[in-house]
């Protein structure tokens, strides 16, 4: 069962990653370079404020499943409060942007009315997976994958329509989301009214629990976030809209290799905690063996991306945004090491040291900030990637360094 319900969470989740790439060829075909730099730089917002306005309550009320599941009345009021937080969050992260909107607009090359109706995605996306994380720690993949597969599919198909059929270029594509987000917002609520998950009860002491568990997140998820989505932003700020726009495209290209990377470290990791559990010497050779064997395969498959990367770009892409090609390469190469990276942090996991995590995350991300402002000055948009590898690389090292520490392996004696 274990191994079925983690196969059916990859492939959905593989599936549902796929989209911004399936909406790639149509995308660079209808929009400008320009066009689709704004478009992401709205991504890129939106996921950020996605951190202020949710505090991460999706987490909170899975985490809470556990020590109340056998009090589903208690548990729907703590959901029905976390909700309470999300609103409140959303509601403050609202009128700051609306009262900061100009200056935002200006320093990221963003709308104004796009940067308001990020904040109104974020908050009902957060919902939305409160409702998938509930089925999730109920073990209900087949739920959580209809349930999660549609809504893509539905933000797939109203993109396409607004932007090819009607021709709203980059404001379709914003309204595809804006839509799809809203109904399966109310979808979601339907769903936890049903299932008994919402008692309309306000708990002050549920409010305080909850924000005391999501607020200490917010450092890592802020790191994690300047080490894989700052570099838009930068390059928004300082090359313009339009450089923008063809970095973006070369990220997709290499997003789709971290879908598989993903996939990998899913199957490695509860492989890995068994053998840890188990302890023995022999079965800890072959974990390290297996490890090394996969970073030969992650770095031979950057050597392939050097070489093929830029045909696969032509053949999918609008003339406009060919310049990626020359990207795709070296944002491979970080997404390699990265994969690298995900190995060996389960090492930490498995200790229970996410505090090193969070520590680690937070330093690269700064430095991948801070480089990037001197790299782009320097070596233009290439600036963005060589950033990005070398902040990748010292996460993975430093990681690994501190997965040496806390659990011992035969990293030298694994033949």
């Amino acid at each position: 069962m274990l191994i079925k319900n983690s196969l059916l969470y990859v492939l959905v989740n593989a599936l549902n990653s796929l989209i911004p790439f399936v909406l790639l060829p149509v995308l660079t075909r209808y929009l400008t370079s320009e066009q689709y730099g704004e478009l992401a730089m709205f991504t890129t917002w939106t996921s950020l404020v996605t951190v202020f306005c949710g505090l991460n309550i999706n987490a909170s009320a899975n985490r809470k499943y556990f020590e109340l599941k056998e009090d589903q009345e208690e548990l729907s009021k703590y959901v029905f409060n976390c909700l309470i937080v999300l609103l409140l969050g959303s509601s403050i992260v609202f009128s700051i942007t609306y009262s900061l909107s100009g200056l935002i607009s200006d320093l990221i090359n963003v709308s104004e009315k796009f940067l308001l109706a990020g904040v109104i995605v974020a908050s009902f996306n957060v919902l939305v997976h409160v409702r998938l994380g509930q089925w999730q720690v109920r073990e209900k993949p087949v739920q959580f994958g209809v349930f999660l597969i549609l809504f893509s599919s539905t933000n797939l198909l109203l993109s396409i329509f607004f932007v090819v059929f009607l021709n709203m270029q980059a404001d379709g594509r914003v309204l595809g989301i804006f839509l799809s987000t809203s109904i399966f917002l109310f979808i979601a609520l339907a769903f936890l009214w049903r299932d008994r998950l919402l008692s309309l009860d306000l708990c002050f002491f549920y409010i305080k629990d909850s924000i005391k568990f999501g607020a200490p997140l917010i450092p890592h998820t802020i790191g994690v976030f300047m080490l894989l989505s700052v570099d838009r932003a930068v390059i928004s700020y300082k090359l313009g809209a339009e450089s923008a726009g063809i970095y973006m495209v070369a990220v997709q290209f290499s997003l789709a290799v971290s879908i598989i990377l993903d996939s990998i470290n899913k199957a490695f990791c509860p492989w890995l905690f068994n053998i840890l559990d188990d302890g023995g010497v022999s079965k800890k050779k072959s974990v390290v063996k297996a490890t090394y064997i996969l970073y030969v395969m992650f770095l031979a498959g950057v050597v392939v991306g050097f070489l093929v990367s830029e045909l696969i770009v032509e053949l999918i892409v609008g003339e406009g945004f060919l310049n990626a090609a020359k990207l795709v390469p070296f944002l491979i190469l970080g997404q390699a090491l990265r994969g690298m990276y995900l190995l060996v942090t389960n090492y930490i996991f498995y200790a229970k040291r996410t505090g090193t995590i969070s520590l680690i995350t937070i330093i690269s991300g700064s430095i991948n900030a801070i480089l990037l402002f001197f790299l782009i000055d320097h070596y233009g948009i290439f600036g963005a990637p060589y950033s990005f590898i070398i902040s990748m690389s010292i996460q993975w090292l430093a990681t690994w360094y501190f997965a040496i520490k806390y659990v011992k392996m035969p990293w030298l004696r694994f033949g």
